[in-house]
């Protein structure tokens, strides 16, 4: 899209935004199915307005705001008199990989869709795309580069804090991918099943088609970093989400994930986690 706004916050992050609107909604956009392939975001500040999906109707209530994932179906209905404000983004890995996962649309309203719905104002006001009745899309005016800097500024505001409440809803943060296909499947297979022990490069080797020093190279030119320390990472970010929820002992996590007993567990925490698993089975405020 011509349109978009491409910024690069992070190492292997794709950022652009595609629609920055608050008005009224044309038309041709009032009553229809759709699958859009990125994120898409709105605040309803008047009704009445429809989303069916999954084969339930939901309406959307003045005040409230509903997050779709992408590439998700389905059909909106908007009155005539309907006002919404409308961010719709990409946020992905290099590898295409979106940075937040979940199946179906979150909805909430209160102080957490105003404080969302402040964010999406600040992007809309800074490109004029406020009150206007032309549909959903970005403003066609020039911006000025101090405009384009505070643009990106805040559309950086917006994602952090719809990040965070998404993740608050269900919403899981991704791993991110290299962009080459070979290492890709080994991150797939680490994110999976990240185990204690040698790392398993005879089968990464099959599962990858090129060697050992290869798949190192990669991940060092890729990632910025090692296969052992991208295991390791993941091994202790599984650890903690289990120590918090699932309730197993220290010698079945010890089992769980290939440690030979629950000393080595206990001992391997404390050297990459900075602290016993009995010191982080409570999870951080």
């Amino acid at each position: 899209m011509d349109s978009a706004l491409s910024i690069d916050p992070l190492p292997l992050t794709e950022l652009e935004l595609y629609v920055a609107y608050q008005g009224a909604v044309a038309g041709e956009f009032r009553n229809m199915p759709t699958v859009v392939p990125h994120f898409t975001w709105w605040f309803i500040e008047k009704g009445p307005v429809t989303v069916e999906f999954q084969g339930k109707i939901n309406e959307l209530i003045p005040g409230s705001m509903i997050f779709f994932p992408v590439n998700f179906q389905r059909r909106h209905r908007f009155g005539e008199e309907a006002r919404i404000t409308s961010i719709g983004f990409k946020a992905a890995w290099s590898g295409a990989r979106p940075w937040l996962e979940f199946p179906v649309p979150i909805l909430d309203q209160g102080q957490a869709a105003r404080r969302v719905h402040a964010k999406a104002l600040a992007i809309c006001k800074l490109l004029g795309a406020t009150g206007k009745n032309s549909g959903l899309s970005l403003s066609s005016r020039r911006l000025t580069a101090s405009d384009w800097c505070r643009v990106r500024a805040e559309l950086l505001h917006f994602v952090a804090e719809i990040s965070e409440w998404a993740e608050t809803h269900g919403a899981c943060r991704t791993e991110p991918t290299s962009g080459d296909a070979r290492l890709d499947k080994i991150l797939s297979l680490l994110e999976a099943a990240p185990m204690a022990g040698p790392l398993p490069y005879s089968m990464w080797q099959r599962a990858a088609g090129c060697s050992r020093s290869q798949l190192d190279r990669l991940a060092t030119d890729l990632l910025g970093t090692t296969l052992r320390a991208w295991r390791d990472k993941l091994l202790v970010g599984a650890v903690r989400r289990d120590l918090q929820t699932a309730g197993y002992s220290m010698k079945e996590l010890a089992a769980i994930y290939g440690f030979a007993d629950a000393a080595h567990f206990s001992r391997w925490m404390r050297q990459h986690a900075g602290a016993a698993p009995s010191e982080l089975t409570h999870p951080t405020v």
